[in-house]
């Protein structure tokens, strides 16, 4: 089974657990693409490597040069490890399924949606999914003084550009950013991962406890149902193809009001796959029709990210 890593940049974590993943299904090969030959992944010995054009630059060029490197590779799943391509490759999952290739990747509408935070509240509201309260107004914002404000772009990754506002009577509304209320908690992020039908297999929740540059660096697995009870909700309402990465916030009376949702495996899945919890094999075992069942999260576990180096032939 020829798997294909779209933009894999820096995720060598997730690379490496596909080589470990490799040791007990022997037919996994292992294909990685960037536009970046000096990006990390590129210096991981004994896989596949293909350079690929900027998918902002030319979406066109992007998708043909992946469909060609899927036939010439057999590839039969692709899995996209960024924001950049996730959209254009749900407009063009036909293409690819008629060369009988899958992709982890949701629906054309699902990805439109959660790609903009604006469209992604009103579908909270309209599904009933607690998300802060976003302010309607078009060329500037009243608030209490009590109150702070978070002002975040419409299609940001990464906390890109985020600001939080605190004592200002008003501000000026920006193109291209969108404002909402500040809700004051703990920081959890949800792994939940679906087969290619939009079925649930399983979730892991964590608390983040440290954050650098937008990704969390260290976190609490949780334990209690509510949160999975919560999980296999959101699982049931949107009904993504493969992992769902979501950012809440829990305030201190309980309420859970989600921020962001990420249709793809994000920084977060490193304390789930530590955990014991390999998502990418119970994704892999859904499509080659094998059974395997995630364990249950019963006990909690606080781990930590770090960096790690290897030699490159440059």
């Amino acid at each position: 089974m020829n798997i294909l890593l779209t933009n894999s940049g820096r995720r060598t974590y997730f690379i490496n657990f596909l080589i470990e993943l490799k040791k007990k299904i022997k037919s996994i090969n292992i294909h990685i693409c960037d536009c970046n030959e000096k990006s990390a992944t590129f210096g991981i010995k004994n896989i596949n490597k293909h350079k690929t054009p900027p998918v902002k630059k030319n979406g066109k060029k992007y998708i043909s040069n992946l469909v060609s490197l899927v036939k010439n590779n057999k590839i039969k799943l692709i899995i996209p490890l960024s924001d950049f391509d996730i959209v254009l490759l749900a407009k063009n999952k036909k293409k690819f399924n008629n060369l009988n290739c899958e992709l982890a990747v949701s629906s054309k509408k699902i990805c439109e949606t959660f790609s903009n935070k604006v469209k992604s509240a009103k579908y909270c509201k309209v599904n009933k999914i607690l998300f802060p309260r976003t302010i309607p107004h078009n060329k500037c914002i009243s608030f209490n003084k009590s109150k702070k404000i978070v002002e975040k772009k419409i299609y940001g990754s990464a906390s890109e550009g985020i600001k939080i506002f605190k004592k200002k009577s008003f501000i000026f509304k920006k193109k291209n950013f969108f404002y909402q209320e500040f809700i004051k908690g703990n920081e959890l992020n949800f792994d939940i991962l679906n087969d290619l039908k939009g079925n649930y297999l399983g979730a892991c929740v964590k608390q983040k406890l440290s954050m650098r540059s937008g990704e969390t660096d260290s976190a609490k697995i949780l334990t209690q149902g509510k949160y999975y009870k919560l999980a296999k909700l959101i699982s049931k309402k949107i009904r993504h193809v493969g992992n769902l990465d979501c950012d809440a916030i829990e305030d201190k009376v309980g309420n859970i009001y989600f921020i962001d949702f990420n249709l793809r495996f994000g920084g977060g899945y490193a304390f789930t796959h530590v955990y014991g919890l390999d998502f990418i094999k119970a994704l892999i075992s859904s499509i080659l029709n094998k059974n395997y069942k995630l364990k249950k999260v019963r006990s909690s576990m606080t781990l930590s990210k770090g960096v790690n180096i290897h030699k490159i032939n440059v």
